[in-house]
């Protein structure tokens, strides 16, 4: 059955809400739209402070009517449409996080999703004294538990627009700090102060707000590829497509961890970038429009090749009935014979992954790897030629088919011309191109 808004307006209007699990509300439209989202609420119970009939009340109610009545307190007074819609879009993703997001919260409190019935009827509405400020502590038994001081946790930060390297601050000795106080001790519940559950809080947190607000994590590294902090020297649009990677597990470095490297679906590794992109470039530019296209072209490329993976009949037309999908799994697959099963990821896979993601990140020809194979050659990076041995074995007809892979894949892509070079063509000059000669500090 549908809400009907206009009644939790008039409820609205009646319960005038001050504060939600403490935090309160301003008394005008002088917050930011992704600050304002901190007070909407996933699943729980919602304590609420309130003036009805000149009387002030607490009282516990469900996430979804103090949701409700907080999108139209916002909407009445905000008279931008693009702004509402804001923020029933942060509200639609609060309320329902994603399977990554509930893994990592099931994986750092026991609690996540418990429901917590018989805490809750326990907790009554309640008349206050104007000056009460302690209103929340009656409602403790419910407030104190893992998942309430996670839940007020992910509130104080979105409402405080703060770094998630805050969570080490607010675990230093201090006195007399009321409010640190309160985060402390939410820090303290949710990971008993062991010293790498704090660090998975902060992981948590960072995918939480990514999820959320789209906000960037402090990514160093995708898969051993450096991500540029200034743009002294342009990067072209489809050389960013480097940084996004198909099926597989992906490796992560980031700037400001001690425990720097996390290994992630390459799905999760491409929401970090793509969340990334649009802090520079924007949400509605031609250059996300664009790398979104990209994006969606690998992913488009993965689920048909996986549909080989149960039909290898297919692959054993003739080139021309194939179509350029078909084309590709069979070199991949004559290349690396697991290449078409997305559930399996070997050393020789991921090899031919960094390999795509180098060449594209630094706009190199595929015939890149015919002066890396070529007689006497000296090349400058040493890993990519580890990746073309471990695809190949430096056989001859197979590298050939490395390159034929490599021109379909990047077409296909980032829709880059082919190659036109040969192999016999290479393999009898004596030095590289321009392209080949990348430093070994870009890998």
């Amino acid at each position: 059955m549908p809400i009907n808004l206009c009644n939790y307006y008039i409820l609205s209007l009646k319960m005038n809400f001050i504060a939600i699990n403490g935090f309160e509300l301003p008394n005008d439209n002088k917050i930011k739209t992704t600050q304002f989202a901190g007070y909407i609420t996933r699943d729980s119970d919602v304590c609420v402070k309130y003036i009805d009939n000149y009387n002030l009340y607490s009282d516990m109610i469900s996430n979804q009517k103090v949701n409700n009545i907080l999108i139209s307190r916002f909407k009445s007074f905000n008279k931008f449409d693009e702004e509402s819609q804001l923020l029933d879009y942060y509200r639609l993703k609060i309320e329902n996080p994603n399977s990554y997001i509930k893994q990592l919260g099931k994986e750092l409190i026991e609690d996540y999703n418990y429901e917590y019935f018989t805490f809750r009827r326990g907790c009554e509405k309640k008349m206050l004294k104007m000056n009460n400020d302690d209103y929340i502590n009656s409602y403790s038994i419910y407030f104190n538990t893992p998942k309430m001081s996670l839940i007020r946790l992910e509130q104080f930060f979105i409402l405080n627009d703060l770094p998630t390297c805050y969570i080490f601050e607010f675990v230093k000795p201090t006195k007399n700090d009321y409010l640190r106080h309160y985060i402390f001790d939410w820090i303290k519940t949710i990971t008993k102060l062991d010293i790498n559950k704090i660090k998975r809080l902060r992981v948590y947190l960072d995918e939480y707000l990514q999820y959320i607000l789209d906000r960037p994590k402090n990514i160093y590294k995708i898969n051993k590829l450096v991500l540029p902090i200034d743009f002294s020297n342009e990067i072209k649009i489809d050389e960013f497509a480097g940084y996004l990677t198909r099926t597989s597990i992906v490796v992560l470095e980031f700037i400001d961890n001690d425990n720097n490297l996390r290994l992630v679906k390459s799905d999760e590794a491409n929401n970090s970038f793509m969340s990334w992109f649009r802090a520079i470039y924007g949400e509605n530019s031609n250059e996300t429009k664009k790398i979104t296209e990209y994006r969606s072209n690998i992913e488009k490329l993965m689920k048909k090749i996986n549909e080989y993976k149960s039909n290898n009949e297919k692959l054993s037309s003739k080139k021309n009935k194939l179509g350029i999908e078909g084309n590709i799994a069979k070199l991949g697959m004559e290349l690396i014979p697991d290449y078409c099963d997305n559930n399996i990821h070997s050393e020789h896979k991921q090899c031919l992954i960094d390999l795509e993601q180098l060449i594209i990140r630094h706009g190199m020809p595929s015939g890149i790897i015919f002066e890396y194979t070529m007689k006497g050659a000296n090349p400058i990076n040493y890993d990519m030629l580890d990746w073309i041995k471990r695809i190949t074995k430096l056989e001859k007809k197979k590298i050939e088919l490395l390159k034929e892979y490599l021109d379909l894949y990047l077409y296909y892509v980032i829709y880059r011309k082919k190659d036109d070079r040969n192999i016999n063509e290479v393999w009898n000059k004596k030095s590289f191109s321009k392209s080949a000669k990348i430093k070994q500090t870009v890998v």
